[in-house]
């Protein structure tokens, strides 16, 4: 009896086992007939994975004329202030900042009238003089006066003319007249004070004669000559003119350690100002070979600047290094060699070893 009941037990469990088995088959067979839900989305392409269409230029090296560029302000070449040469009050002076002055016009006169008036005297002292040695010359020939007062005369003579020549050179001294024509920049005085020695009296500026002057750097100004063409920028006026370098100065500023250099500049119409910054490119004798490359070709990040060159079937970037800018085009003095294939258009989007697709 109890092998009987072994035995049902047994069967029982083996049909048990073998319908969870069949149940799982047939899951695992309908899981692999169940037909694809339309809905569902295969994985995306990373986009740097997808080619981007791009158009490129083979690099090239071309002569280059070496251009040097520096910062500068505008100077008058001549620029005078007029100060008093002798102490006194001034009896003339009509002067407004802004009035034009031509050359030879009296600016100023200090005492003239007191002036005037002891130059005249002093004319008047030395013709008596004059008058005297003469007739005293004359009666000495003919034995009526000693040669002592000939002598004595003739000693006043020379103390006359002195005295003549000392008071032309005081009425001088005291008129001031303008060297250059010019426009009045400041006024220092008015009619009426008194004026020592050397104090100023008024500031004259030519601005039709204007230089500027310009800072070059030390590794810079061996390609400055005397005479070369240079082309001024005039930043508050948004508009270029151009000049010749007329100076180079041989000594270096002892702290900025950089070169001066004078640039003369036609300024007929005056629209220069005096003072105004620049920004001066002077064109060099010098020609070197150089790789140009259009600005738009270079991407600048984060004050990295980088290109793009088709290698292979993907971009590649560049980081560069730019010199002078002639026109559109840039050079490059670092970062790119003749022969490489410059992306130009669709540079922009491209990513690290993208793929590309060359499209001209």
């Amino acid at each position: 009896m109890k092998m009987h009941l072994s035995t049902a037990v047994f069967v029982l469990l083996a049909v048990v086992w073998a319908g969870l088995q069949s149940g799982c088959d047939s899951s695992k067979a309908n899981a692999a007939e169940r037909p694809r839900d339309p809905g569902a989305q295969l994985p995306k392409a990373s986009p740097a994975d997808r080619p981007a269409n791009v158009e490129v230029v083979t690099v090239t090296s071309e002569p280059l004329t070496r251009q040097v560029i520096a910062s500068g302000v505008t100077k008058s070449d001549r620029d005078i202030t007029y100060s008093a040469e002798i102490g006194g009050r001034l009896d003339f002076m009509k002067l407004e900042p802004g009035a034009r002055v031509k050359k030879g016009q009296v600016i100023a006169r200090i005492d003239y009238t007191a002036l005037s008036a002891q130059a005249e005297q002093t004319e008047a002292s030395l013709d008596l003089a004059r008058l005297t040695h003469e007739r005293l010359t004359a009666l000495s020939a003919e034995k009526i006066v000693s040669q002592q007062r000939v002598d004595e005369a003739r000693t006043g003579l020379l103390q006359a003319e002195a005295a003549s020549k000392i008071a032309a050179v005081s009425l001088s001294k005291g008129t001031v007249r303008a060297q250059y024509d010019g426009i009045v920049a400041e006024a220092y005085t008015d009619q009426g004070e008194f004026v020592a020695p050397g104090s100023p009296i008024a500031r004259i500026v030519d601005v039709r004669n204007l230089v500027v002057e310009a800072r070059f750097a030390e590794s810079e100004i061996s390609f400055v000559r005397s005479g070369a063409l240079a082309m001024v920028r005039v930043e508050s006026l948004n508009e270029e003119f151009q000049g010749k370098v007329e100076t180079v100065v041989p000594t270096a500023d002892p702290e900025s350690k950089t070169f001066k250099v004078r640039i003369r500049v036609e300024n007929k119409d005056e629209r220069i100002l005096v003072g105004m910054a620049t920004r001066t490119r002077v064109t060099s004798d010098a020609t070197t070979s150089a790789v140009l490359i259009p600005h738009d070709a270079v991407i600048e990040t984060g004050g990295t600047r980088k290109v793009f060159v088709a290698q292979n079937g993907i971009a590649k970037a560049r980081t560069v290094t730019l010199g002078q800018s002639v026109d559109a085009r840039v050079a490059v003095l670092e970062g790119l060699d003749a022969g490489d294939k410059l992306i130009v258009v669709g540079q922009r989007d491209l990513k690290e070893k993208q793929p590309i697709t060359i499209v001209n």
